[in-house]
């Protein structure tokens, strides 16, 4: 049902390798934007290649 450049939170989470939980407090802070498709919040890949270009390296 994704469609390839919008992922669903579950898909988004595992995508970061991150819990959904922790996913969701990032959309709640604004750091992740969503978009809405066909209804459902969905998270794109450039937001979340945004997201990991500006974390600090482990």
């Amino acid at each position: 049902m994704d469609e390839p450049e919008l992922l669903l939170p579950e898909k988004a989470a595992a995508y970061l390798g991150i819990p959904e939980l922790t996913l969701h407090q990032l959309i709640a802070a604004g750091t992740i934007r969503t978009v809405f498709y066909r209804g459902v919040a969905r998270v794109a890949v450039y937001e979340l290649n945004r997201y990991l270009a500006h974390q600090p390296a482990s």
